[in-house]
């Protein structure tokens, strides 16, 4: 007996060291600690059901909230409220706000031939969207700043004649670009729609040249009442850099693969720019913090939690925000309704020159019953693309560390997730999926290759964070 315990216990030993490194050898690619998945199975539970719609509305906005389930579980429950915000004039093509710009444009060596022939027929083209009211100035950057057009108000014919002026040469001073560009637009921006339109296809070489250096320097300098836009040529510039700027100047960052794309890039900047609504926004969530907290956003950076900022609203925008909630009650609650919170937006309205206020109460009843907190489709439906986007920008961030076993890891994951979402949703997210699926395959074939080494890779890093920063950041 003694002897078949003898044999029997290495045995068991052996077979379960075995069944461990086996199960953590598949789950975990590459041997690194990867995050489980975090999203819930029960939210791809099919109980459909219609919540309350909250909405108000004035003559320029209107501010609508719903809850994924008008029910919270007492005890840690959650609850999801989704907030949309929407510019209601829709055919507004300009603004009684002049708008206040500072064109700060990369004139480096590498911007020869191609790129700055296609960015001088864009750039040609902004005259007609523009009038006298408005101010301009042009910086050209390479390792020198030039100053080609000093901030005043606008000449077709001066415009022109200095767009015409640029000529490509030298290396990269991007800092000194944008801190020229920066102060011009901060000497009108209290009565104007300023905004620094950044635009670079290389390398910072001279000067700052760390995202977070460049960052934080935008933070220092630009006003509050001026933004900034970043736009990236090609599959050399550095996208952390640009979206850093971008970001930190609440404004919009984009990819343009090939430079015959800046006429469309230039054309989208200066109407969303020209036909703003409403500004300086601030929206309070005057949450019931007895009961309740805010836990996070859903692919939304949200930097504290009493209330958040949303980009400025022009018109024809529609934009939406999800918010994960914790019920901060115990099991021995009443179950009753409670005010789960009471949204006060506040802005700048830009044709009356006015500030505005609107109000909408939401209200959440607790429950004792296991709930789906995200059985409204819609609410359900904004998670996932939330997630989605939320999810690619940490696959970006691995990728950035060479850390690729990682990023495919978390894109295999997201797959898992997907397509549990798409059958809920009756194939809504068959593009989304297909997608999903060629990015892993592109990771796979990366290898432990650096992304940045290859142009294929390059482009592929850009386009994917390129599409989160929409989702995420450009609000």
């Amino acid at each position: 007996m003694k002897k078949t315990i003898a044999i029997i216990i290495p045995a068991l030993i052996t077979l379960l060291l075995i069944i461990f490194f086996t199960v953590y050898l598949i789950k975990v690619p590459g041997h690194e600690t990867v995050s489980e998945p975090d999203v819930d199975p029960i939210i791809h539970k099919s109980s459909p059901s219609e919540t309350i719609t909250y909405v108000k509305k004035d003559p320029v906005i209107k501010l609508k909230a719903q809850l994924g389930n008008d029910q919270i579980r007492v005890d840690q429950g959650t609850a999801y409220l989704l907030i949309e915000l929407e510019a209601l004039d829709q055919n507004q093509t300009r603004s009684e706000q002049p708008v206040n710009i500072a064109f700060v444009l990369d004139k480096s060596g590498s911007m020869s031939g191609k790129k700055i022939q296609y960015l001088k027929q864009a750039m040609k083209t902004i005259p007609s969207l523009l009038d006298q009211r408005d101010r301009i100035s042009i910086h050209t950057y390479n390792e020198e700043v030039e100053e080609l057009l000093p901030s005043r108000n606008f000449n077709a014919a001066e415009f022109d004649q200095a767009v015409n002026s640029i000529n490509t040469s030298g290396s990269t001073n991007l800092e000194g670009g944008l801190i020229a560009g920066i102060e011009s637009c901060n000497k009108n921006s209290n009565e104007f729609l300023s905004r620094v339109i950044l635009l670079s296809d290389g390398l910072a070489n001279i000067g700052l040249s760390k995202p977070e250096q460049l960052s934080e320097l935008a933070e220092s300098k630009i006003n509050q009442d001026s933004t900034i836009s970043t736009i990236g040529i090609g599959a050399d510039f550095d996208e952390d850099i640009m979206t850093s700027i971008a970001k930190t100047g609440r404004g919009n960052y984009y990819f343009l693969e090939d430079p015959d794309q800046a006429l469309d890039i230039f054309n989208q900047e200066l109407t969303s720019l020209l036909s703003v609504q409403a500004e300086n926004l601030k929206l309070d969530f005057n949450l019931n913090k007895e009961h309740f907290q805010i836990n996070r956003a859903i692919g939304y950076e949200l930097e504290q939690k009493d209330y958040f900022n949303p980009y400025n609203l022009y018109s024809g925008r529609k934009v939406s925000y999800l918010f994960e909630i914790k019920s901060l009650t115990d099991q021995q609650s009443q179950l009753e309704t409670l005010r789960l919170a009471n949204l006060e937006l506040e802005y700048f309205a830009t044709n009356s020159q006015k500030n505005q206020k609107i109000e909408l109460p939401i209200n959440i009843e607790l429950t004792d019953q296991e709930i789906n907190p995200l059985s409204e489709v819609d609410i359900y439906r904004e998670f996932i693309k939330s997630h989605i986007a939320e999810k690619l920008w940490q696959v970006d961030q691995k990728l950035d560390q060479v850390e690729n076993s990682q990023a495919l890891y978390i894109t295999q994951e997201l797959i898992k997730d997907v397509k549990k979402a798409n059958q809920r949703l009756d194939g809504e997210l068959d593009t989304e999926l297909n997608n999903l699926e060629k990015k892993a395959q592109q990771i796979e074939e990366l290898g432990s290759e650096d992304v940045k080494k290859s142009y294929q890779g390059r482009i592929f890093k850009k386009s994917n964070q390129s599409e989160s920063y929409e989702k995420i950041y450009n609000k």
